[in-house]
């Protein structure tokens, strides 16, 4: 996977030329015709895609922009608490922004098949907090 801060689908070709199976695209990062950009070029390439989102207002977008997405293609929605505009933890309920994430699931068996592929070459998609892993405080 590719967790590159991605601004131009170009950089999708390029992921998927080094081999990746998927890539990161961040929704507060971009104007939303440029996620739609990216969106089209990995299922053009079919690679899936993390959207990573941050608030409600992320999750909103996230929901707007895969409305009318086919349901062929896999794209996953992360919650990261990093706020990219100063770079801070922060602790937030996340039970209060379940329910705002889009409803759905693989539309196929060959699409659910997929999914447990790329979970298997991919590990979790849960990631250690961040707050428990600090540059000044080393292992």
């Amino acid at each position: 996977m590719r967790k590159d801060f991605l601004v131009i689908p170009y950089q999708v070709l390029e992921a998927r030329a080094a081999g990746a199976g998927g890539v990161l695209v961040i929704l507060r990062m971009l104007p939303r015709e440029r996620i739609a950009e990216l969106l089209d070029a990995a299922a053009d390439h079919r690679l899936f895609v993390l959207l990573e989102a941050f608030d409600a207002a992320d999750l909103e977008l996230a929901r707007e922009l895969l409305a009318p997405r086919r349901s062929e293609e896999s794209i996953l929605i992360g919650i990261n608490s990093r706020d990219l505009q100063t770079l801070k933890v922060v602790q937030k309920d996340l039970p209060l922004l379940a329910p705002l994430l889009p409803a759905g699931g693989p539309a196929s068996p060959k699409a659910a098949s997929r999914r447990r592929s790329m979970h298997a070459r991919c590990g979790s998609w849960v990631s250690p907090g961040a707050d428990r892993h600090r540059l000044d405080e080393p292992r």
